[in-house]
């Protein structure tokens, strides 16, 4: 009888056992893990570039994250110094380089994501052109 018992139970218990991924499962995931890989490793290279003490200049003025602002920060209206400009100009190539790598790492599992993130750099890009052409 408890064998019984026992052998129903486990029985009860292999038909919640939860089944494996769907294949749509698998792939959503696998896309999941590439945009965070993708993400992370635009992450590193972006700091780099900003940290460098090339880009020291800009960084009194240009949080690396809004969040991050100080109130300094808000509050600067100057535009940006001859030499300022330099400094950016000389720093793009290699900020656009990080950024082709993400968007080379996105665009084959997530074309769409991609796609998005490629507008938002476009923006981005008009805004830095906007800063230089101010002076």
């Amino acid at each position: 009888m408890k064998r019984a018992m026992i052998a129903s139970i486990v029985v009860m218990l292999a038909g919640c056992s939860p089944s494996p991924p769907t294949t749509a499962q698998r792939e959503y995931q696998a896309m999941v893990s590439n945009a965070q890989t993708a993400a992370q490793t635009f992450r590193s290279c972006s700091d780099a570039v900003y940290n460098s003490s090339q880009f020291a200049p800009i960084r009194v003025h240009y949080p690396e994250s809004v969040v991050q602002a100080t109130p300094q920060q808000l509050a600067d209206q100057d535009y940006a110094t001859g030499s300022e400009i330099k400094t950016i100009l000389q720093a793009h190539p290699q900020f656009a380089a990080c950024r082709t790598d993400y968007l080379n790492q996105l665009s084959q599992p997530t074309p769409t994501l991609a796609t998005m993130e490629t507008a938002a750099f476009a923006q981005m890009q008009n805004k830095l052109i906007g800063l230089i052409q101010k002076n």
